[in-house]
């Protein structure tokens, strides 16, 4: 998009933003009503919603490259701290990797998206050990580690290099 002509693409981003916040409450909600987390879990998902949606109200469409960079980097940081306390918001990473390919030139959206991917699966790694233990306790059978490891690091890939070159 450009926004010489579509005077208001902020708002397309927002009004998208919400829904797919709206949408991934009403599935940890659903997600919570069948004991699959704690109930905690889900208001602190709760606060990490409301800092998502916070930030949807300052798109920096018009701003300076600087502010535009420091947007993603907090995007990537809220999203890389939730996935390290074994939170989940992968359906709103690849949004934020969509925002960054309108908000920064395309070298700066490939070395995003490698940093994030890195510290992503990294954080996911991290978490991985309190997520097969909270698994056990709910009795569910889970695959083997590295293999989580891979998916994760694979659909990653493949969703990053979709969204960055279409």
């Amino acid at each position: 998009m450009n926004p010489e002509t579509n005077p208001r693409p902020s708002i397309r981003f927002r009004y998208l933003e919400w829904t797919l916040i709206i949408v991934s409450l009403l599935i940890d909600w659903i997600d919570s009503s069948f004991h699959v987390f704690p109930q905690e879990t889900l208001l602190i998902k709760l606060g990490f919603y409301c800092a998502f949606t916070g930030l949807s109200f300052i798109f920096p469409a018009n701003c300076p490259p600087w502010r535009k960079r420091g947007y993603i980097f907090l995007e990537m940081l809220l999203i890389i701290s939730a996935k390290t306390m074994g939170l989940d918001f992968d359906l709103l990473l690849f949004l934020f990797i969509a925002k960054s390919c309108y908000l920064l030139k395309r070298k700066e959206v490939v070395a995003t998206v490698i940093i994030t991917g890195i510290a992503y699966n990294l954080s996911q790694a991290w978490s991985l050990p309190s997520l097969l233990q909270r698994l056990h306790s709910h009795q569910v059978e889970f695959y083997d580690p590295k293999r989580v490891v891979l998916q994760g690091v694979g659909g990653y890939l493949g969703a990053s290099i979709l969204t960055v070159f279409s």
